[in-house]
């Protein structure tokens, strides 16, 4: 059991790869320890970011616990309260940052009201809102019941339809609540003494729903407290949407319900439970069938009932006004062949690849046209019949289906850009600004589109070299007046309670990021996506690593490698060793490697997202005089410049090492 309270707040944060979260969050507890006696204590459930390294260097002052294996969200909890020595305990996910009043305030509540055990706070996503899960009420069947099957999304503010989320209640008043979220537990520890420490049955998720009850049943009291906020990622380390987060999440209910419900209301609550399972299992797989496949669908029905009535119009009122009509099975075939080289060539243009552009879409419908064309002319006599409909056909394709996605865009069904050119408000200090455009100059974003902002109460130094264009209190009218589209703060001179300030106003704009830059300027954390300059080379990787090129690449291989296979007689010859040849064409056949790969680096992130090359872009005669960082700048040329015939030339160039053995 705990040792005897010496201080006022123990910090709990338990890890798992979250590195960058894990900084950020740790830089805003460090700020609100200003204002209270803290401590903090991290666990790791055996991380492999180097993420403890980071703690040590940059936050001496924390506490760690390094576990041999993941234990469990609940274990390692416990394994930080048994150190802790707090009145009170405040379990912290990762991912999350918190006000510079924070710890001083619950404090405080929980000072003048004896009768709390537990208290959360209001919570917001990193794009602004509000996150329900902030209050709620405990699962019970009737209100499983209602979650399960939408009701509770239908009638958002019933008392009894949506009770799991107490929707009745005003999120910016204080309320009496029965959970906690497990993201912010403000706990009192002369509480925990009595109800017991969290179960370790629940391995990641339902082990906050217990405690909660388990307060309650001790005769305290929750509490949901807004006067305070937190940005809550949510879902950085575990994907909230995944069939797999559904059956931990639903599964740890089950065994909450049969612990403190009755068998028989445990049964039903069992029963509900296998129901919800199946339900949102199907309507996942569903909603990704519909995201995967709408567009070449709806693309596909336009262009063939497009060319279908053209070739009836042509049919009758131009080529046989005085009767006839063309080969009926001669035009279905040709308008279906049509119709499928369309969807093909925007397939692999990338027109169906997100983010979605009017240049993928044309280039795709371009090639599809022209191939057609060609692919017609060269068609015998009789299997032909009128060029000047297949003509038409893609023009009017040409046409008509940057319109429809024009459309879809107009009433906010997709969005569309016709570039990913991002235009970015920085609010920082000229030092901090001049370092975090390097960071962003090295990602992926070129300096003009940059817009600064001068942090609240902040006098620009003499000899600065940044231009700023209005006052922190102007940042809004900026935003409006040059379309910017995403915000990277800088907490120095900037607080953590300004920053949350403002991103609880962005859900006002449509399609604002905000983004949160470390103080030691290494990185930005955003609810869409972390940059980072240790892993600028990920920036490089866009181009190999695009949907299209991915594609491209993945031809070749199956092609040359299934050319090989039939010819690997006769290439042995070159290569020396016909069983290692054909065991590595048949590995390439299969996917697990691909005939070019980089040059395995231990310092490249992201390398697993590229398959193991047989061959990489640097020779084997020429390793021996380079050094490490130019072979690394030879694998981002490599990634930045990726062409399908750049493959193509290095497999020619070295074919003979095709036999070689891979690691």
């Amino acid at each position: 059991m705990p040792a005897k309270s010496h201080m006022d707040v123990s910090v709990i944060i338990v890890s798992y790869n979250v590195k960058y979260f894990l900084f950020n969050c740790l830089h805003s507890v460090q700020k609100a320890m200003q204002q209270v006696q803290a401590e903090v204590w991290v666990i790791d459930n055996h991380s492999d970011d180097d993420s403890m390294e980071m703690v040590k260097q940059y936050f001496p002052f924390v506490n760690s616990i390094q576990n041999k294996k993941n234990v469990g969200f609940s274990k390692a909890n416990n394994q930080g309260i048994e150190k802790a020595k707090g009145k009170y305990v405040l379990l912290l996910n990762p991912d999350t940052i918190i006000q510079e009043n924070t710890l001083k305030k619950c404090f405080d509540f929980m000072e003048t009201h004896p009768e709390a055990g537990g208290l959360g706070v209001k919570m917001i996503d990193g794009k602004g809102n509000f996150l329900p899960e902030s209050k709620r009420g405990l699962p019970t069947p009737d209100v499983a019941f209602y979650k399960i099957t939408g009701l509770s999304k239908l009638f958002p503010s019933s008392k009894k339809f949506n009770r799991y989320h107490l929707g009745n209640l005003n999120p910016n008043e204080t309320h009496e609540v029965e959970i906690l979220s497990g993201a912010f537990m403000f706990l009192r520890m002369e509480t925990l003494r009595k109800t017991g420490l969290l179960d370790e049955i629940f391995f990641m998720y339902g082990e906050d729903i217990d405690l909660s009850y388990r307060i309650l049943k001790e005769g305290y009291k929750n509490y949901y407290f807004p006067h305070t906020s937190i940005i809550h990622y949510k879902g950085e380390s575990t994907k909230k949407s995944s069939i797999n987060y559904v059956l931990v999440f639903y599964r740890a209910m089950e065994i909450f319900a049969k612990k403190h419900f009755t068998q028989k209301t445990a049964g039903y609550y069992s029963l509900f439970i296998q129901l919800a399972i199946w339900l949102r299992a199907g309507l996942s797989i569903l909603k990704r069938l519909i995201e995967k496949f709408f567009l070449p669908v709806t693309d596909g029905a336009l262009v063939f009932l497009f060319t279908k009535n053209l070739t009836y119009y042509y049919e009758h009122w131009v080529r046989f006004t005085q009767g006839g009509h063309f080969p009926a099975a001669i035009v279905s075939y040709s308008l279906l062949s049509f119709t499928g080289f369309v969807l093909l060539f925007c397939f692999f243009s990338g027109a169906y690849d997100k983010p979605y552009s009017y240049k993928k879409l044309f280039t795709g419908i371009c090639l599809s046209g022209i191939f057609t064309l060609i692919t017609y002319s060269l068609l015998p006599e009789n299997l032909r019949f009128s060029r000047a409909v297949i003509f038409f056909s893609a023009l009017g394709t040409l046409l008509l289906i940057p319109l429809y996605r024009y459309l879809l865009s107009k009433f906010q069904l997709m969005n569309m850009h016709s570039t990913g050119k991002k235009r970015i408000a920085m609010v920082a200090p000229d030092t901090e600004a001049e370092k975090i455009t390097d960071l962003i100059k090295q990602a992926y974003y070129p300096k003009e589109n940059i817009c600064y902002v001068k942090p609240p109460n902040y006098n620009t130094s003499e000899n600065s070299n940044i231009e700023y264009s209005g006052n922190f209190n102007h940042l809004f009218d900026l935003i409006q007046m040059y379309r910017l589209n995403e915000v990277v703060f800088s907490p120095v001179e900037t607080s953590y309670s300004e920053i949350i300030a403002t991103l609880q106003k962005l859900p006002s704009l449509r399609n604002i990021h905000l983004k949160i830059a470390s103080v030691n300027n290494r990185f930005m954390v955003g609810s869409n996506s972390i940059v980072s300059s240790d892993e600028y080379f990920y920036s490089d990787l866009q181009s190999v690593l695009h949907p299209a090129k991915m594609r491209s690449k993945r031809i070749l291989d199956i092609f040359l490698s299934f050319l090989f296979i039939v010819f690997s007689p006769l290439l042995s010859i070159a290569t020396g060793h016909f069983k290692n040849l054909l065991k590595n064409m048949f590995q390439i056949l299969s996917g697990n490697f691909s005939f070019v790969g980089l040059y395995p680096l231990k310092s490249v992130p992201y390398k697993s997202k590229i398959k193991t090359g047989i061959l990489t872009p640097i020779k084997n005669e020429m390793l021996l005089n380079l050094k490490t960082e130019e072979i690394n700048e030879a694998n981002i040329a490599y990634a930045r410049n990726y062409s399908i015939l750049k493959d193509f030339l290095i497999i020619l160039q070295s074919i003979n090492q095709l036999s070689k053995k891979v690691n």
